[in-house]
């Protein structure tokens, strides 16, 4: 990402430090990202802000980088035409995660295929060889649930960080984190056994299920505020909800587990 030393339009402000605790009783924005143009450019300090939200690379903390940068390519909020509402009436389209570029997926499950150990792999990958014609079917989740399958092959020149498991790529901002779901679960790291963990501090505003509900998947369960916005969290697949922990008004953090959805029988 650029820094101020790099790029005279470009400056982050903070008022902390490295080896500062962060409290979730006061404002959780430790940082922000200021441009600005020659001449009062509005669209050239745009584009300067949108370059650098896009080189973030930054995991496991989530950030919001990848939903402003959205926020930059809107023509609404290029030409300053803008309201109390403009979030809200665009809030779907910003905060929808970004799919995964179709060319991505059997890159990722060589990445994984490639990385992981054979011995306690999920699936059958006997014979497997990046070198070789041959390619096997590797099933693999992201972090927020969704699933991809993909023929395994070479890393395609991509660079993967494998931490704790996890292969990740950036784009645009967003960090995604890939792994092999663990024998029996479906879903993500998080997911994979149904557990519904907190992607953040914040405050339980909604609770929309009940403990041993049937519940589908991606139906909203429980809604959190954070970060000055609502995350929704939903349903990783088709099942009934098993434990619930979460409360309208409770104060939640980092992982916690606020709910847990036991797979549909097949």
């Amino acid at each position: 990402m650029s820094t101020p030393e790099e790029n005279k339009h470009v400056r982050v402000d903070t008022g902390v430090k490295s080896g500062d605790d962060i409290s979730i009783y006061y404002d959780p924005m430790i940082a922000k990202i200021v441009t600005t143009a020659d001449k009062n450019n509005r669209l050239e300090a745009i584009e300067f802000l949108w370059e650098t939200l896009t080189d973030i690379e930054i995991y496991p903390l989530k950030t919001n980088a990848a939903f402003l940068a959205k926020i930059c390519l809107d023509e609404d909020f290029q030409n300053a035409k803008l309201d109390t509402s403009f979030i809200e009436r665009k809030m779907e389209a910003l905060t929808s995660p970004p799919e995964l570029p179709e060319y991505m997926v059997d890159y990722v499950a060589g990445g994984l295929a490639n990385n992981a150990n054979e011995a306690s792999l999920p699936q059958d990958f006997s014979g497997f060889r990046l070198n070789a014609p041959a390619r096997s079917e590797l099933t693999f989740v992201e972090r927020d649930g969704r699933e991809f399958t993909g023929s395994a092959i070479d890393d395609g020149g991509y660079v993967f960080d494998n931490v704790d498991g996890q292969l990740l790529w950036f784009l645009f901002g967003h960090a995604f984190a890939f792994s092999i779901p663990r024998a029996g679960g479906s879903g993500g790291a998080a997911a994979s056994d149904g557990a519904i963990l907190s992607p953040m501090p914040g405050r339980v505003i909604s609770v929309d299920v009940a403990s041993g509900e049937t519940v589908t998947k991606g139906q909203k369960l429980i809604t959190l505020e954070a970060m000055k916005m609502e995350h929704t969290l939903t349903a990783p697949f088709d099942g009934v909800v098993s434990e619930l922990n979460a409360e309208e008004g409770a104060q939640v953090e980092v992982e916690a587990v606020l709910a847990v959805v036991e797979a549909a029988e097949e």
